[in-house]
């Protein structure tokens, strides 16, 4: 495992490249996410995906979300969009809202909920858009805890859970929230799954 320290606001691109090429690798990566540490891999990285699951302890019919480098592209993993889901993209990204949509075909099996779904967001700390759009696709993410545990705020708190398990861990410094990010059903009317970090309207 290694653990690669970054600042998080003026991020070196050396740094940035070599963790994009991690991600690459298919390797399972522990970052600074909106709000709590996420953990994730390529999304196209089939391997890596299952040993999340695994690490997790979580149920495959659960899936990862998937973090994108812009609105749009988070958007066009969608294969039908409600106006909801416009709206609050315009509104709240960049930023902590998870929005789940129709999946489109893009999208791998591993990550497509049992009833189409996918979960997905636009970041909001600029680093991290950087460095998925240097991976080229987008990226899974999920809080980097065991199911059920305490969200891990620091890289020591990730260590200190997944020890070895994981690849990378990318230290940018304590979280900014405690909370993980706000996940907002969008598949018709609104509906918020997750109280998290992000208080959301949804009037117009």
């Amino acid at each position: 495992m290694k653990r690669i320290t970054l600042d998080i606001h003026h991020p070196a691109p050396a740094a940035l490249a070599e963790i994009a090429g991690r991600f690459l690798e298919g390797s399972v990566v522990a970052y600074p996410s909106d709000t709590v540490y996420g953990l994730g891999c390529a999304m196209l990285a089939a391997k890596a995906v299952d040993r999340i699951y695994q690490l997790k302890g979580r149920d495959s019919g659960n899936p990862l979300l998937l973090l994108a480098s812009t609105p749009s592209e988070a958007l066009g993993l969608a294969n039908q969009l409600a106006p909801s889901a416009i709206r609050l993209a315009d509104r709240y990204w960049p930023g902590p809202l998870t929005l789940i949509v129709h999946a489109g075909s893009q999208v791998p099996p591993a990550l497509v909920g049992p009833l189409g779904t996918v979960a997905v967001r636009c970041p909001g700390p600029l680093f991290l858009r950087r460095l998925i759009e240097m991976v080229g696709q987008p990226i899974t993410s999920t809080s980097a805890n065991f199911t059920g545990g305490l969200h891990a705020l620091d890289a020591d708190a990730v260590l200190s859970t997944f020890a070895n398990g994981i690849d990378v861990v990318v230290d940018g410094g304590p979280s900014s929230d405690h909370l993980p990010t706000t996940i907002v059903n969008v598949l018709g009317e609104p509906e918020i799954v997750r109280q998290g970090s992000l208080d959301v309207e949804f009037g117009g």
